[in-house]
């Protein structure tokens, strides 16, 4: 099969039809008859996909990578979507009209799509993003930006408190400074608590990415590789003593998050903890982590350094919610988590007392 269409139009909104649908991909809005059907994100992006390839077949796999780019899902999720968008488009799947499931391999939009284009003026760039990509701007004095295979770091002149707006500030190219410089890309980084070493992940993903986990002194230092495998590797922090950086590596034979630990000026790598992901030192105290309690339900969790009094802050409502990230605030009192639902979405940012 050849590479799914995903591709959008630049400055311009494509929409699709076919029987009384209309999809708005710039809006992204399903309509029927002018109605609007309300659809989940993952659930619209699945008919996207479907729709752009409308009469070819595509395979689970595929589609999977396209709609999960960065996560592990099985199939039954794919299998969850179509059926709710089956539902919404009002079809049963012993009688398709416009999905087709082809036995052990895919699915296919049958209907017949017809492509325009809707010419209107695309918002502003810098105008406020929907509501389920917002951020949080959070006080800080060292803000590291990553893209396109280099890390670059700026100091912020004015904190800004959680959750209000920052004001625009024109920022100069001279007030930047590059300190890593790949070919590919360098991501996910942490500093020591001294402000002396950079961690970061050499690899190609923002999430989960099959690079090595790099050091580097701060700011001229060059960067060494402290890892030499090729596992998924994702979430370097520093231990609170600024010695040891821990990250999480990812078993593709158990579908399992572990967190191992190395020397920050170099050593071998250890398994740390089993079935742990996400570790940030709470100064004085405790280990703050996301674990899985069974299947995919990943809870966020504190426990002494040798994981003894373990005791779960959060647990997701659903069975398969995952609290995949957590941030703690300088205080050490409050966390704020990040947390995928069954669907694979990611989810409002939450935040509670530890």
């Amino acid at each position: 099969m050849s590479r799914i269409n995903s591709q959008k139009l630049n400055g311009q909104r494509p929409l699709y039809e076919f029987g009384p649908f209309r999809v708005d991909s710039g809006e992204r809005l399903l309509l029927r008859n002018g109605e609007v059907v309300p659809l989940p994100p993952r659930v619209f992006d699945t008919l996207l996909l479907l729709v752009r390839n409308s009469g070819r077949a595509l395979d689970k796999d595929e589609l999977m990578k396209e709609l999960w780019p960065d996560t592990f899902v099985e199939e039954a999720n794919l299998a969850q979507h179509i059926s709710l968008l089956r539902k919404a488009l009002g079809e049963s799947p012993t009688e398709p009209q416009y999905i087709e499931t082809i036995p052990r391999r895919g699915y296919r939009f049958l209907a017949e799509v017809s492509e325009s284009v809707d010419a209107r003026t695309q918002p502003d760039a810098s105008a406020v993003p929907p509501a389920r990509h917002k951020s949080l701007s959070v006080t800080a004095t060292l803000a590291l930006v990553f893209a396109g295979g280099f890390i670059v770091a700026l100091l912020l002149v004015r904190a800004k408190p959680l959750l209000y707006p920052p004001k625009r500030h024109a920022i100069s190219s001279a007030d930047y400074i590059q300190i890593t410089n790949f070919t590919d890309s360098a991501v996910q980084p942490a500093v020591s608590p001294d402000g002396k070493i950079l961690a970061f992940i050499r690899g190609e993903r923002t999430f989960m990415t099959p690079g090595d986990v790099y050091a580097k002194l701060l700011p001229t230092g060059e960067p060494v590789p402290l890892t030499h495998d090729p596992k998924l590797k994702l979430s370097p922090a520093f231990s609170s003593d600024g010695m040891h950086i821990a990250y999480t590596a990812i078993d593709t034979s158990r579908t399992a998050f572990d967190t191992w630990i190395v020397p920050a000026l170099g050593g071998e790598p250890r398994l740390m903890w089993p079935i742990a992901t996400g570790l940030t030192w709470i100064p004085g105290r405790n280990i703050l982590f996301s674990e899985v309690l069974s299947g995919r339900h990943m809870v966020l969790s504190t426990a002494a350094a040798d994981r003894s009094r373990s005791r779960h802050i959060y647990t997701p409502r659903h069975e398969r919610g995952m609290a995949h990230f957590s941030y703690l605030a300088p205080n050490g009192q409050w966390v704020l988590l990040v947390e995928m639902d069954h669907n694979g979405d990611w989810m409002p940012c939450p935040s509670g007392s530890i």
